[in-house]
């Protein structure tokens, strides 16, 4: 099976599903499992790694995958090396408390914005009207270009997006408030498919891509 380039002269192989169906390598993935209060590596190997902003970074032993997931501390990262017109994906895992919410953010504004404290889902600025439940939830967002974006909650499409949020560069950061944490953040620079997606979400158990070692 051939390898497949992330973008920085490094090949990896994809992680397969049922149907033949393939997960590709992420450019950048954070699964928040070393602990570390001053920073979060990149799982990937690819060096984009997310360091605190102010606070100590604080994590929660109960995760979507994996042991730890990012719990306080607002983080920070490179620019990563993808241009916010062209086609891209993220996932996070959030979990939002009554009256919280966390954020994955591009430019300094919200991609996907998710929690009881925003009274729903938003998706580059633009409100899905849906509340999220008080538990971990996988969303992706996968750009098609142009502003268009597909929303994914738990495998499954939801909606088409125009975005209002104008992301001038791909520096990621996340933010969030007291009683919500994230897990399993990661960013392709190609545009998943519906089944990559769903095999990503794996029935609620979650799956990494391949180039970020297994729980």
């Amino acid at each position: 099976m051939p390898g497949v380039s992330v973008g920085v002269g490094v090949s990896v192989r994809r992680r397969r599903g049922g149907g033949g169906i393939t997960i590709p390598a992420a450019l950048a993935y954070y699964t928040f499992d070393a602990g570390d209060t001053l920073s979060t590596p990149d799982g990937t190997g690819n060096g984009y790694t997310l360091s605190r902003v102010s606070a100590s970074i604080g994590y929660s032993t109960t995760a979507a995958i994996g042991t730890r997931s990012w719990a306080s501390g607002n983080l920070t990262g490179a620019n990563l090396p993808i241009s916010p017109s062209d086609p891209y994906t993220v996932q996070a895992w959030i979990f939002a408390g009554p009256f919280s919410s966390a954020s994955v953010r591009l430019s300094g504004q919200n991609l996907i914005a998710d929690g009881n404290a925003n009274a729903n889902t938003q998706i580059a600025g633009v409100s899905l009207g849906t509340n999220p439940p008080v538990a971990y939830r996988h969303t992706a967002v996968v750009h098609t270009g142009g502003g268009s974006f597909d929303v994914y909650h738990a495998g499954v499409f939801v909606a088409t997006v125009t975005g209002v949020n104008t992301f001038t560069d791909f520096q990621l950061s996340l933010n969030k408030l007291a009683g919500s944490a994230v897990d399993e953040v990661g960013v392709w620079n190609v545009a998943l498919t519906a089944p990559q997606i769903a095999l990503l979400y794996n029935g609620g158990t979650g799956q990494r891509p391949p180039n970020v070692p297994a729980p």
